[in-house]
């Protein structure tokens, strides 16, 4: 167990524990408009985040904003690395098999990671409500942020509110090494979710 029922309470209300639910319709909507496939992890980012480095302490933080998170307090290498074994493994491999089969199928691919970050953080208002992030491949998010400025009417950020210095950007990273398709990823908060749950 990773923290108790009052803890547990305070972190999904904090959009910290979730599994991607705040991600869920987002993802949806956009692997439909898209016609693409959706991959998604199926455990909550603070028992494994997928995001981060394989077997790293930010994969299994022991601290996330202000909320401890004991299960995950002093753990060993060994125990990280049987984490990223059961919960990132599975995850890499269908985004590998993914991707070989759209470059196969298609000639080309694109890759987009889809984020949630929560409105307040350590009692202050972020700046932005979307985030287009990107590692030192720049070819689709300058596209995306050239349209979404124009048209979508929130407040964007590049690389914020998190950037490829936090680590966020290793899914990207990764598959950019052995695919070189053009990726991003978006990190939303609940306005622009609310707007694509309609889609």
């Amino acid at each position: 167990m990773l923290v108790g029922s009052e803890e547990t309470e305070a972190l999904f209300e904090a959009d910290i524990a979730e599994m991607g639910m705040p991600e869920i319709p987002v993802a949806e909507a956009l692997a439909r408009l898209l016609d693409a496939p959706l991959i998604m992890p199926q455990v909550s980012r603070l028992v494994c985040d997928c995001n981060r480095p394989h077997g790293s302490a930010g994969a299994t933080p022991a601290r996330s904003e202000i909320y401890e998170i004991p299960g995950n307090r002093d753990l060993t290498l060994e125990q990280r690395e049987a984490r990223a074994r059961r919960f990132y493994e599975p995850f890499r491999e269908a985004v590998d098999r993914t991707l070989r089969h759209r470059l196969q199928s298609c000639g080309a691919a694109i890759l987009v990671t889809i984020h949630s970050f929560t409105p307040i953080f350590k009692g202050k208002a972020r700046d932005i409500q979307l985030g287009i992030l990107h590692d030192a491949d720049s070819r689709l998010a300058d596209a995306v942020l050239e349209i979404v400025e124009k048209e979508a009417g929130l407040i964007v950020g590049r690389n914020q509110p998190y950037g490829p210095e936090e680590g966020v950007t290793k899914t990207l990273r990764f598959w950019l090494s052995g695919f070189y398709c053009p990726n991003i990823t978006i990190k939303h908060g609940s306005i622009w979710m609310d707007k694509l749950r309609s889609c």
